[in-house]
């Protein structure tokens, strides 16, 4: 039996004794094929809100990753972080009081036993395994002889293009590798053998180990912010060959009890069924066609044979129509009014079902009747993008108002490679020819589609001009 290699999460972030608030922000969270861990360390602009920093940067990278499923998870993780970059540094350029905000980042992905991680900045990710302990990272900084005292060289959201560490091939785990993720606030305080004493125990979970080393930064008063986050791996260990064998047997008892029961109880209802639950003489069951035979024969109003057939069923029409008609004349005498009351009525709707059962006209499928037009009309348009430098999917798929996830399916590796000069497929609701006249309002109108998303597509003025003949795009709804 092959052993099962699963893992445990742990986390935990104290704010600094030195700090009103905590900048820090840390989550993880399951995909569809693994796990994410994400942790980050805001830094304050002129205004503070390094919280906010931090924050926008983890929940960029849940955004990229949650429910899908990536190919090559080394290109998934570094566009997930130039994403998280240029929404960090988009929300800096919003406001005056987000000027100058940045954050740092780590990140480690689990895909089935495969480990791949990336980083920004002075937060770090250790790996344990044979109780030795050792550093992925660098720090970005611009002293690396005084860290502690050192500034941080790296921060996403400082400028438009950034510069980060990514693994370039996936770390296999085994059982009882540990790696942890944590910021500035541990590393400052801690040493690593302070650090490595604590994660090498066996017998402390994740999130035990989480609680010991905050609970240590806070005995040295630690200033910074001290956030950790911690996933193990460990496997199940494979059951006694003597344990398995007696519990076969013991399957195997139940088994055979189990069908011994069915046996003696089958055996019982046979025995039953042929001495016990003999018929009373001059009792035998009377079938459901004789019956009803004896209630025709019996009711003088009951139709004759061949409505009744012909009210029973398609073979009892067929029936009919191989015999010969009657063709003799009767006289028909008026009824009374009295004899018209007695006489059973029977509605049109059940003559026409009596009549029409046999010979149902075919419907035409009015489906199969849509003209070439039709279908024509319904086919998806596309606009042909050219890359320009600079540009990226994010900004591409706000213009058009198109999801990335979508642009990624229609054009493959071109969504994703960038390079300026190539076309892009954009879905759009039509490519629209400006008649004279016409105004952007009752475009708008015509397809559906809000004035400020052609606006947006086209990249116009609020109150620019149509020009006749000009082709005008309208980007789906």
């Amino acid at each position: 039996m092959k052993s099962k290699l699963f893992y445990s999460v742990g986390s935990k972030s104290e704010t600094g004794v030195a700090n009103e608030h905590n900048t820090d922000s840390l989550l993880d969270f399951t995909i569809l094929d693994g796990h994410v861990l994400a942790l980050a360390d805001g830094h304050n602009g002129p205004g503070g809100h390094g919280a906010l920093a931090s924050k926008l940067v983890v929940e960029s990278i849940k955004k990229y990753f949650f429910n899908r499923s990536y190919q090559e998870m080394e290109k998934a993780l570094t566009n997930a972080i130039t994403y998280a970059n240029f929404t960090l540094h988009e929300q800096s350029n919003k406001d005056e009081k987000y000027r100058g905000i940045g954050s740092t980042l780590a990140v480690l992905i689990t895909r089935t036993d495969k480990i791949y991680y990336a980083y920004a900045g002075d937060s770090r990710i250790y790996w344990l395994r044979n109780n030795e302990l050792q550093p992925l990272t660098r720090d970005h900084v611009v002293n690396v002889e005084d860290i502690p005292n050192s500034e941080v060289s790296i921060l996403l959201g400082k400028n438009k293009d950034i510069r980060f560490g990514v693994s370039k091939n996936p770390i296999l785990a085994q059982p009882g590798d540990l790696f942890m993720l944590c910021t500035d606030g541990l590393t400052d305080v801690l040493t690593e053998e302070e650090i490595h004493e604590i994660l090498n125990d066996t017998n402390t979970s994740p999130e035990h180990k989480c609680l010991l080393l905050t609970e240590k930064v806070r005995a040295k008063n630690g200033s910074g912010d001290a956030s950790i986050q911690i996933i193990e791996f460990s496997t199940i260990a494979e059951p006694n060959s003597k344990t398995t064998k007696k519990s076969m047997r013991y399957f195997l008892t139940i088994l055979f009890a189990s069908l011994m029961v069915l046996v003696v109880g089958y055996a019982g209802y046979l025995i039953y069924a042929k001495y016990v639950n003999q018929p009373i003489p001059g009792d035998e069951p009377v079938e459901a066609k004789d019956i009803n035979n004896k209630v025709r024969s019996q009711d003088t109003n009951y139709p004759t044979d061949e409505t009744a057939m012909v009210e029973e069923g398609d073979d009892a029409v067929s029936q009919l129509e191989n015999k010969p008609l009657r063709t003799e004349q009767k006289t028909i005498k008026p009824e009374s009014p009295v004899q018209k009351e007695d006489r059973p009525k029977v509605s049109k709707t059940e003559t026409d079902k009596t009549v029409t059962k046999t010979k149902e006209p075919v419907k035409k499928d009015t489906k199969q009747t849509t003209t070439k037009e039709q279908v024509s009309n319904n086919e998806q348009k596309f606009h042909i993008h050219k890359i320009q430098s600079g540009e990226n999917l994010y900004r591409i798929g706000l213009r058009y108002h198109v999801a990335q996830q979508k642009l990624i399916d229609l054009n493959g590796t071109k969504a994703t490679s960038f390079i300026a000069g190539q076309e892009l497929k954009i879905p759009v609701t039509a490519l629209h020819k400006v008649a004279s006249g016409e105004t952007l309002k009752g475009i708008a109108v015509k397809y559906k589609v809000s004035s400020d998303l052609i606006i947006k597509a086209n990249k116009m003025e609020n109150n620019q001009t149509l020009k006749n003949g000009a082709t005008l795009i309208v980007p789906l709804p």
